[in-house]
């Protein structure tokens, strides 16, 4: 485990994505350390080693250890002193989760008087040792033989120790900690609470599983927690970027909106006239620990699409995605459609994507970098009976993505549409039962898609797993233009 977290952690230096803070549960800590450079990876590995051996040959009959469920830290700590034998708390998880670890016998009883105090469960856990106990004690004196051998760097990433719960400074203390860590409690709770009144409101996990992305949604949901389970996952994150997706107070723009921020991006939610949706996307962003706001302006005026570009430039310094979304329909047989119902259709879908692909591109290109991602549709491929204004617009769309990807590309900007087909969205909702049915029928995936499928795609498009897609349309539309 830790080798794929130091391995990971190397990929995230290649990346200049360096934290602020580093802490590790348990043998975790190690991996805290080699982020400090306090401590070489090779002695890490050797020392955990030895770590595990001492550990198991302390207690050669084993101990046990049980998480207790649903009660406090402050009755747990009474069970386990009033409780004869050896158990104390090994882990403070988070709120609502504590194991506790000692002989056998003690455990069971502990647990028991936490049950009688009210805990939910305590449950039993399969380990083959009473990690983190007094029992250990022993192997924690052996473990500080072998770190004669190590030696302690500068610590230049400040880390929390699992022991106190609080920043280490001072390499030499680091010795002591690991010994008294193989004996004492993980303070995890603690320790992330001491970072969160340290400033730091972004958290990564790095390595295997998402167990500690689960303990941090209980300890504190007013942070943004990622997770990285293997180098991959890096391009993925959207840390540190500028996002601007209109039209994203519902439907695909918000769904879009919602992800982007989940990995990363500062997002501007913009709208022209539903400022309530607009603002209730930027509430759940940042109930789920993210960074928005709302921005009105109307994609169909040129002069309010350069205003908005540039009020972003002023606050955000640049603007890295845009995902031209807004659009709406005015559906009608072509020989009984309004000049006004098609010009509309056309002004909003097709000028406003040229418009904010126009002002934001003078930005993008003294960045030399940028993804721009254009909400197209399978009318736009297929075109559509009743819809000859919004087809238009949106075939309209699909030459201005190629044209601009052409323009653009040199100076590193990606250019693509999304032609999505049929989404339950506010916009589809407003179809008649017979179109919708007609629809279902043309789709050899005899479903409609959901917003979030779609989202899916505008965050594959933003991140640089798709470094090297420009001027595409990717359909998603459950194969109806196949």
């Amino acid at each position: 485990m830790l080798t794929v977290e130091a391995a990971i952690y190397m990929a995230m230096e290649q990346q200049n994505l360096r934290p602020d803070y580093a802490a590790g549960l348990s043998l975790g800590e190690y991996g805290a350390l080699i982020v400090s450079k306090a401590l070489d990876p090779a002695d890490a590995f050797r020392i955990i080693r030895k770590r595990g051996i001492y550990m198991q040959e302390a207690v050669p009959t084993g101990g046990a250890m049980a998480a207790v469920l649903g009660l406090d830290a402050a009755a747990i700590e009474a069970a386990c002193e009033q409780t004869e034998g050896i158990v104390s708390i090994a882990n403070y998880n988070c709120p609502g989760q504590i194991v506790i670890t000692g002989e056998q016998a003690a455990v069971e009883q502990a647990g028991e008087a936490c049950k009688a105090a009210g805990a939910k469960r305590v449950m039993p856990l399969k380990v083959s040792g009473p990690f983190h106990s007094k029992m250990l004690t022993g192997a924690g004196e052996q473990l500080a033989d072998e770190f004669k051998n190590v030696n302690f760097r500068r610590i230049e990433v400040p880390y929390v120790t699992n022991v106190t719960a609080d920043f280490v400074t001072d390499e030499t203390q680091i010795q002591n900690l690991l010994v008294r860590q193989v004996s004492s409690s993980v303070r995890w709770q603690q320790s992330v609470e001491r970072l969160v009144e340290a400033g730091a409101d972004e958290f990564v996990e790095v390595g295997p599983g998402h167990t500690l992305t689960g303990f941090m949604k209980k300890i504190n949901r007013d942070v943004k927690v990622f997770h990285i389970e293997k180098p991959e996952d890096l391009e993925i994150m959207l840390t540190d970027k500028i996002a601007l997706v209109t039209g994203a107070g519902r439907g695909i723009g918000k769904a879009a909106a919602k992800l982007l921020a989940a990995h990363g991006a500062y997002v501007y939610v913009n709208y022209n006239g539903s400022e309530e949706a607009a603002r209730q996307t930027v509430d759940e962003i940042k109930q789920n620990g993210g960074k928005a706001e709302a921005l009105q302006c109307n994609v169909a005026d040129f002069q309010a699409c350069a205003d908005m570009i540039a009020a972003i430039i002023r606050q955000s310094g640049r603007l890295d995605i845009l995902v031209n979304n807004a659009g709406i329909t005015r559906d009608g047989l072509l020989m009984k459609m309004s000049e006004e119902d098609y010009d509309q259709v056309l002004d909003i879908n097709l000028k406003g994507t040229f418009h904010t692909i126009r002002h934001a591109s003078r930005y993008m290109l003294k960045q030399k970098s940028g993804k721009i991602i254009n909400m197209t549709s399978v009318s736009g491929v297929l075109g559509n009976a009743g819809q000859a204004n919004y087809s238009a617009s949106k075939a309209g769309v699909i030459g201005l993505t190629k044209s601009a990807a052409r323009e653009l590309a040199s100076r590193g900007i990606c250019v693509n549409a999304i032609a999505p087909g049929y989404v339950e969205t506010d916009m589809t909702n407003g179809l008649s039962e017979q179109v919708k049915t007609q629809m279902l029928a043309q789709i050899p995936m005899g479903r409609a898609a959901s917003p979030e499928e779609i989202a899916n795609t505008v965050l594959f498009l933003a991140s640089d797993q798709s470094a090297y897609i420009t001027g595409q349309v990717l359909c998603v539309d459950g194969g109806m233009a196949m």
